[in-house]
């Protein structure tokens, strides 16, 4: 009888203990990934271009990946040259394109920028393929 009451008292015990301390713990916000954002379709002149903000972050590169599919002709337009990061009235140009190079109906790859200075409020990329007469914009509310 002594053995089941000191049995129940020490669950007791434990329980009590365990309900205040996990009462008592701080909260600690979760680390989230960099923002990321849906993806943009501009489907014109029989070319669909495919924009998806991978890495948007004050303190990483911000990558955006780029597809461009068409079945037409072949997709030759440098990608370093021709896109431009806006944010906060200023222009950005790409430090890098990690994908395919030009050529083909189907093109893939990351276009890579350095991360804007102020922080962002709302941001857009522009795009001006070769031979078309106007940029392609993809724009996404504050991050």
């Amino acid at each position: 009888m002594k053995i089941a009451i000191a049995a129940i008292l020490l669950v007791g015990l434990t329980l009590s203990t365990w309900i205040y301390v996990s009462r008592r713990r701080p909260a600690v916000a979760p680390v989230l990934p960099p923002v990321v954002s849906q993806a943009q379709v501009s489907d014109f002149a029989e070319v669909a271009v495919t924009v998806t903000p991978l890495v948007v972050s004050p303190k990483q590169n911000w990558e955006f990946q780029i597809a461009l599919n068409t079945h037409i002709s072949d997709q030759t337009t440098d990608l370093m040259a021709s896109a431009v990061l806006l944010v906060a009235n200023k222009e950005y140009k790409p430090l890098a394109w990690d994908g395919d190079p030009p050529g083909g109906h189907h093109r893939s790859g990351r276009l890579i920028f350095a991360p804007p200075e102020p922080a962002a409020t709302a941001y857009a990329l522009k795009l001006r393929l070769d031979g078309e007469s106007e940029d392609r914009i993809f724009s996404w509310p504050k991050p």
